[in-house]
Order: C-alpha cells, then sequence, then structure tokens
C-alpha cells in the first residue's frame, strides 16, 4: 500500500535512503500471509549470546505486543545520544527493532519510512504506547557513529519525532496533543539540547580529532535542525495516524495460511516487477 508517510518526506531532505522500513514490513506481510502469529526480527549485526531467550521472548507475546531483547552490547543510539554520553550524560537505550518480538495479529503496526521508525511501531494511535516487554539479552555488534556527518544529518527528523512525541506522553498528554505550538517548545528544546553537548567537548575523555568529528556530527544534527518546522512536525504525525488506519484495513485484505511461494507473489504490488526469493527448506534434525 502507498504510505502518506513516504509521501510527505518523498523528494525532501528528510527523505530516508535505506530500505529498513521496508524489508521489516515485508516480513510482517509475509507473516500475515503465511499465518504466522509471532515473529522475530533480529538485525545481522546483533548476536544472542543464549537462544534459549528468543523462545523466552516469544513466550512473552501471550500477554504482550512487542518484547525486546536487552541489548548488552555497544548502545545503539544516535549519533546525538552517544556524544551526549560522550560528555557525561545519562543515556539509556529503548528496545529496538534490531531484536525485537512482535505478535502480528494483536499488533497491527508498521514501520515507517524514517529513522526510530521502531519507536513508531510500538505506538498505538490511541493508547500511546502498546504494552511492552523486556527479556533476555542481545548483543549489538561496535560501529563508528562520528565516521560520518550524513549520519547525523539523517537522523535528525527521525528523532526529533521520537523523542518529541515520547516527550509528550511523558507528561501524560495523548497523541494529539503533539500540536504545532508542543513541537515549536520541544524544537527549541532540541536545539538547546544538541547546543549544550557541543559547549562540554571539553570532558570528552577522547583524542582531538574524535572530538572534532563529534563537534562537526552535532553541527550537522543543528543544519538539519534549522530545516525542521513545527507544523511539517504536526503533519507527519497526523500522515502516521492515517498511515496507521491504512495498515490495519490492508492487512484484512490478505489471504492468510498461503504456501510461501504463493504468499510472497501475492505481497508483490500490481505494476511492478514481482519479488525476487530463494525459498530454502529447513534441514531435518531427527527432533519431529
Amino acid at each position: 500500500m502507498d504510505l502518506e508517510t513516504s509521501r510527505l518526506l518523498a523528494g525532501t531532505r528528510f527523505a530516508r535512503k535505506t530500505d529498513t522500513s521496508a524489508k521489516r514490513n515485508l516480513g510482517l506481510l509475509l507473516a500475515h500471509a503465511l499465518g504466522w502469529q509471532r515473529i522475530i526480527f533480529l538485525d545481522d549485526d546483533i548476536q544472542v549470546p543464549d537462544p534459549g531467550d528468543l523462545r523466552r521472548a516469544a513466550g512473552l507475546l501471550d500477554t504482550y505486543n512487542a518484547v525486546g531483547l536487552e541489548n548488552r552490547g555497544f548502545p545503539d543510539n544516535s549519533v546525538v545520544c552517544h556524544a551526549f554520553r560522550m560528555v557525561g550524560g545519562s543515556q539509556n537505550s529503548f528496545i529496538g527493532g534490531g531484536a525485537l518480538a512482535v505478535h502480528t495479529r494483536r499488533n497491527q503496526s508498521f514501520f515507517p519510512e524514517i529513522y526510530n521508525e521502531d519507536w513508531f511501531y510500538m505506538l498505538d494511535p490511541g493508547k500511546g504506547i502498546q504494552s511492552l516487554a523486556v527479556a533476555g539479552a542481545v548483543e549489538q555488534s561496535p560501529y563508528e557513529p562520528f565516521r560520518n556527518a550524513d549520519r547525523a544529518r539523517m537522523e535528525e527528523f527521525g528523532d526529533v519525532m521520537a523523542e518529541g512525541i515520547f516527550w509528550v506522553l511523558d507528561q501524560g498528554h495523548p497523541l494529539d496533543a503533539a500540536d504545532a505550538r508542543h513541537w515549536r517548545e520541544f524544537l527549541a528544546r532540541r536545539r538547546r539540547f544538541i547546543e549544550y553537548i557541543l559547549g562540554h567537548l571539553g570532558k570528552a575523555p577522547d583524542t582531538g580529532a574524535e572530538r572534532d568529528r563529534v563537534a562537526a556530527a552535532l553541527r550537522a544534527s543543528l543544519g538539519r535542525l534549522a530545516h525542521i518546522e513545527p507544523g511539517f512536525c504536526e503533519r507527519y504525525l497526523q500522515a502516521w495516524i492515517t498511515d496507521r488506519a491504512g495498515w490495519e484495513r490492508h492487512l484484512r485484505t490478505i489471504r492468510r495460511n498461503l504456501p510461501v511461494e504463493s504468499a510472497l507473489r501475492t505481497l508483490s504490488k500490481k505494476g511492478c516487477s514481482p519479488i525476487s526469493y530463494i525459498a530454502q527448506r529447513a534441514p531435518d534434525t531427527g527432533d519431529g
């Protein structure tokens, strides 16, 4: 289906250039077509020390809509949050799509084409946040968050939207309270936050060259932030609410309990090239 959130960002400086969301949405649609009620998303840079944690996370889906596995490896945060940690800030990590078990029937959400798409997946337009739990542990492989300032630019709009939405929810307000006035206040708050980090980089224990890369990334974030307008944030949130309802309707049209090959064929969009795939059967372990 065509998503209003994607249309709103298409051709703008905020458009995301990765296919992470598309792949995850395809996984959700395929699960519906196959009749699977529980699936687990695992990124290719995630290790699972105890595979039994996957079974335990899936078991909790009897009660919760989504269950994340705690990341005990390299922190999986945005560039700005990594920089905040460097200057001594207290920075936690929210559960994310890199290691996430979901119940496909109760959870009718989708992943929009935006950084922090997994945060949006865990939202509920009426309740705020879906029922979530944490079980088990995974390890994120290390990466270099400050290697390229473009990463900070790409993340900024998604960081603003996610952090701004959770700020309104933390105040006990519903999602529709995030109007233009809310976004105007939050954008000013976001600018002060990034400027604070920039002003305290001298406290960072890293070398001067690393601090220069961090400063360049933060200036890139500020540059992108300057183009984000309160009214556009409000329109994006409304577009997401519209898409959420449309996604639920779309799921009801999907034929279920199909063979894998048939399911993949039905998920190809009309007028587009069919999905290419290689289907492999799991090896017979003799365990029945």
